[in-house]
């Protein structure tokens, strides 16, 4: 008996789980931009991807994927390739961006690891959160998450930013840009992703139900009956 309260408390823990985060995932598409001095390009995806493979200006982009999830990887640029040999090439511009989430952020959590090369070229990865516009607009700036420079050679970083809390539907939008500084070549390979930092209060609804829960199996296993039976 106690085994089988045990496994109902464990369902009754992911039901609620899930019941508080899949109802807020986004069925718009996602969008990416790339954009190389006065070539730029727009590419429309799916709710959940977005892939580009072709060149951009004086780069070759590889592969650039986004995805877009819930909690584990709410957006993820990941494997990105990208090369070029020109020597007055202008840096590159690479922004993903999904527009009508309601994910509950207290903030976000960036985080970007790779490899650029050669000495001298430089990159930023920056994150914005854009609640104008009913959260509808792609692309938009109004409000920082935060930066991250990195330099050639390999690199990694985490940064913990602000986010819009539970106040309604938002946009969010990633952007890398890779500068060569001169450089007759470039190759940069890395992996980028921006996840939600729960809502405090959330956080306290899930343990609060548990806790209920807990207490209300206990009291049945401590009834007379219970302890009769045993």
């Amino acid at each position: 008996m106690l085994r089988k309260t045990r496994f109902s408390l464990i369902v009754l823990a992911v039901t609620v789980f899930l019941g508080m985060t899949v109802v807020t995932a986004s069925a718009n598409p996602l969008e990416l931009r790339l954009t190389n001095g006065s070539t730029s390009v727009t590419v429309v995806g799916s709710s959940n991807s977005v892939t580009f493979n072709q060149a951009v200006g004086n780069y070759m982009v590889n592969v650039t994927t986004g995805t877009q999830g819930i909690g584990i990887e709410f957006m993820d640029l990941n494997s990105i390739d990208i090369s070029f040999s020109n020597s007055n090439a202008a840096p590159l511009v690479i922004e993903l961006s999904a527009v009508n989430l309601s994910v509950p952020a207290n903030g976000f959590v960036m985080k970007i690891g790779g490899t650029l090369s050669p000495v001298g070229a430089s990159g930023v990865y920056s994150a914005f959160y854009d609640t104008t516009g009913g959260g509808l607009n792609y692309f938009g700036e109004d409000q920082t998450i935060g930066s991250i420079a990195f330099a050639s050679g390999s690199f990694s970083g985490t940064l913990t930013g602000p986010g819009p809390g539970i106040t309604g539907p938002y946009s969010v939008t990633e952007r890398l840009v890779l500068t060569p500084n001169g450089a007759r070549s470039l190759s940069f390979s890395a992996n980028a992703s921006l996840n939600p930092v729960p809502e405090p209060s959330t956080v306290l609804l899930l343990g609060s139900g548990l806790l209920g829960a807990a207490f209300v199996l206990y009291r049945r296993n401590r009834s007379p009956e219970a302890l009769g039976s045993k």
